[in-house]
């Protein structure tokens, strides 16, 4: 679970700003609270601003720090300008990413900088901060980086080595490159097993969902899940999805919208895959989904290994079958969404960017409202960024969960509401009730527009 998280000189943020899931000293709704001997931590968070506050910006770059490690350190292109350009000089600065995690029983904090400009890693570190904060390994690209795994002998002399191969590489991450077809030396070395766990968590465990409808994955999830689950979480938003099938479809439906180079690789993916199911690696079950930004289909093998196109269509009762480019973007999006309901898995830590995109504000508080009536039942996190007000009263949230974030002259800001000082003595802030919403809609806690009244033409 994500403890915290801090960035720094990263679009929108110049110095370092840090987001925070362990719990304050705010009372009530303990259930969501996740409590162990090392810490206190929230099982939901809704970030609050205007737009261009900095919330995305916030997302974006808890995903680019994740993507960047589960890529093998590979830095995605487009991010060379991602620096906070109001400072000229924050070109030669490096950006800085920081998280925090709670892995079972222990806390560990992992970290990395890079110059975006060059693309070139600065700094690297990973550390054991269950009791006191103790240094795993640390990197510098020098001979001040240090390695501290709990192993000696021959067994500390092959780490090193794998250690030393990478001490002056700049395009490498130490994390990343311990978990490439390393799976032997875990078994053999089984007390470094942190470092697996540590990147498992990034690769398996933080889950990002964007506004942007038409994310495979998730869509995956949906129409592999249970149909009974399914459909009674699709009634509580009023949806009269009552069935769904796979219907054949013309490979060049699938396609044909698709540009020819992107065509070819998308093409080659499916060889590699349905290779791998032929040699029993993917079980017959499972199903290889592709969204052409219009439909869902999926692909596999018939009974002479021919490929095999299908569409997913859904029922609504009598009232018909329907591609899903044919649904409502409000429906999309529930149906991305839904994993977050239904998903057994645990330690998860889903991010959903404007939950409240394509949904009316009724269906974003259901949906929110769902999720907290059973989180006292699962081990995860959800964090979203959000518009809709009528969540803040404590009949929803705790005031730990409530942050609020301003952009003045460039930079973004972020603060949590129980953090917040009453420095007008209205008692607003102490007794966090009803009036959140009002008091937040007036400006009270900053983080809405900064709105300009015109009459007749002429600015007030």
């Amino acid at each position: 679970m994500l403890l915290n998280f801090t960035v720094s000189n990263f679009t929108s943020f110049d110095k370092t700003k840090e987001f925070s899931m362990e719990a304050g000293r705010v009372r009530g709704k303990r259930e969501h609270v996740a409590v162990s001997r090392y810490s206190r931590t929230l099982k939901f968070s809704a970030i609050y601003g205007a737009n261009a506050a900095g919330k995305s910006n916030l997302i974006k770059a808890m995903n680019f720090a994740r993507n960047v490690i589960v890529n093998n350190g590979h830095i995605p292109n487009g991010y060379t300008s991602s620096y906070n350009r109001v400072k000229a000089d924050n070109i030669n600065v490096p950006s800085t990413f920081e998280f925090e995690i709670l892995l079972g029983k222990k806390r560990y904090t992992y970290g990395f900088s890079l110059l975006l400009a060059s693309l070139t890693f600065e700094k690297e570190w990973l550390y054991d901060s269950t009791n006191n904060s103790k240094l795993l390994f640390s990197r510098s690209f020098d001979d001040e980086s240090s390695l501290n795994f709990p192993i000696k002998g021959e067994d500390e002399k092959r780490i090193r080595i794998y250690f030393d191969d990478i001490k002056y590489d700049h395009e490498t991450l130490f994390l990343s490159e311990m978990n490439r077809k390393k799976n032997e030396t875990y078994k053999e070395i089984t007390s470094i097993a942190f470092l697996r766990d540590v990147y498992n968590w990034f690769s398996k465990k933080l889950v990002f969902i964007y506004p942007e409808a038409g994310d495979p994955n998730r869509y995956s999830f949906t129409f592999n899940t249970d149909k009974k689950n399914l459909f009674s979480k699709l009634k509580i938003f009023g949806l009269d999805i009552t069935d769904y099938k796979y219907e054949q479809t013309n490979i060049d439906n699938v396609l044909g919208p698709i540009p020819d180079e992107l065509k070819k690789n998308l093409l080659a993916d499916i060889e590699k895959s349905l290779a791998k199911k032929r040699r029993g690696e993917i079980k017959e079950e499972h199903r290889n989904f592709l969204f052409n930004g219009k439909n869902l289909y999926f692909f596999g093998l018939d009974s002479k290994d021919s490929v095999v196109f299908q569409t997913v269509k859904i029922q609504h009762g009598n009232l018909g079958e329907y591609l899903l480019s044919e649904e409502s973007d409000g429906t999309r999006r529930i149906l991305e969404l839904v994993e977050v309901l239904l998903s057994t898995e645990d330690d998860v830590t889903y991010v959903i960017d404007e939950i409240d995109r394509s949904m009316h504000p009724l269906l974003t508080d259901a949906f929110i409202s769902e999720y907290l009536s059973k989180v006292g039942e699962r081990n995860i996190q959800l964090i979203v960024t959000t518009h809709e007000s009528r969540l803040l009263n404590t009949n929803h949230l705790r005031r730990d969960e409530i942050w609020f974030m301003e952009k003045k002259n460039g930079n973004s800001d972020i603060w949590r509401f129980d953090q917040m000082e009453d420095t007008e003595n209205t008692g607003t802030l102490a007794r966090g009730d009803i009036r959140i919403e009002t008091a937040y809609l007036n400006g009270r806690y900053g983080g809405i527009p900064n709105l300009i009244t015109y009459i007749n033409g002429d600015k007030l």
